[in-house]
């Protein structure tokens, strides 16, 4: 996670990536107001109100950092700038960045080095940058945001031992129910690109809306 503290201090491309994930909160609801977004992001209030007041007037675009556009490799991005890259890919998905869909494409790389570190680069140039640095398209996992893992893994732990000596004394069939179908939470198909060994995560809406049959075992 990039964390802000003063934002004034971190480099360009990193103040970039926080104006971007403050207007992409307020755009999306999960905050209300600027002074909500404000304490969430550590940063002030006042600026808050000029990057969304600049964003609803221009587009994502005002909200990019001031680099000159270069055309060229990879090379032109600095070893502080590629971090902040990395760690924004690893934080967050294209959409949550104001760039694009859920997953980390080729071209939507390439759109978040243009944004953040003013660098031009192909399809084909990104694909080699990002092998070069570790990164494979990968197939990502569903994860929903909703989920409280510790309250899972609190009954797993817990109730659920419970229940499985319940059903033992009484001499019952325990059944496993399963679904599947038509999911409107179903992650989306394609690629990833990530570091080699680290699955993507997709955060998927906990709302589900489907089409199913149901099994048990």
């Amino acid at each position: 996670m990039i964390e802000v503290g003063d934002a004034r201090r971190l480099s360009p491309a990193a103040q970039e990536v926080v104006r971007l994930r403050v207007v992409a909160t307020l755009e999306s609801g999960r905050v209300c107001t600027y002074r909500q977004a404000a304490e969430v992001f550590g940063v002030s209030e006042r600026s808050v109100g000029a990057w969304w007041r600049k964003y609803r007037a221009v587009g994502r675009e005002a909200l990019a950092a001031p680099v000159k556009s270069r055309t060229g490799p990879g090379e032109l991005i600095g070893s502080e700038d590629r971090a902040v890259l990395f760690q924004a890919m690893a934080d967050y998905t294209p959409d949550e960045l104001l760039i694009g869909g859920p997953l980390w494409t080729r071209a939507l790389v390439a759109e978040l080095i243009r944004m953040v570190v003013g660098v031009t680069m192909t399809e084909q140039g990104v694909g080699k940058w990002l092998r070069r640095h570790g990164f494979t398209p990968q197939r990502p996992d569903r994860r929903s945001y909703r989920q409280d893992q510790e309250k899972v893994t609190a009954w797993l732990e817990e109730e659920y031992p419970a229940i499985a000596a319940r059903a033992k004394a009484e001499k019952a069939v325990m059944a496993w129910v399963d679904q599947c179908g038509l999911r409107s939470d179903t992650a989306p198909p394609g690629r990833s690109w990530a570091p080699a060994g680290r699955t993507p995560v997709v955060r998927v809406n906990g709302r589900r809306f489907r089409v199913n049959i149901m099994s048990a075992t």
